[in-house]
């Protein structure tokens, strides 16, 4: 695979496990609240989940789990390796949560 191609299977693990951490990090009330908010919000490009905690956070969390490259240890001091690697998966992951209300059941 090159760079900036992923394993959507690894995507889609991902996804499921920062569904599963989400819930667990929000608590139940308000990881019900940040989905009913992110279902009334218009703007595709808002995810409630940052009201109550850093979401990015959570999904590096859900990459290291679901060992999503982060970087090479002989290139240690080259951060675009890990931006090249772990963004497309990030990205993939982040979309197919959102898209099924951070229903981890919901991921196909």
């Amino acid at each position: 695979m090159g760079p900036l191609e992923y394993d959507p299977k690894q995507a889609r693990r991902t996804a499921i496990a920062f569904c599963r951490l989400m819930r667990w990090t929000l608590g139940k009330a308000k990881f019900d609240e940040a989905v009913a908010r992110n279902r009334a919000e218009p703007n595709p490009n808002v995810c409630h989940t940052h009201d109550f905690c850093d979401a990015n956070m959570v999904m590096k969390r859900a990459c290291d789990v679901t060992d999503v490259p982060d970087f090479n240890p002989e290139d240690e001091d080259d951060e675009s390796w890990c931006e090249d690697r772990r963004t497309p998966v990030w990205n993939a992951a982040w979309n197919l949560a959102v898209a099924a209300n951070f229903d981890p059941k919901a991921i196909a």
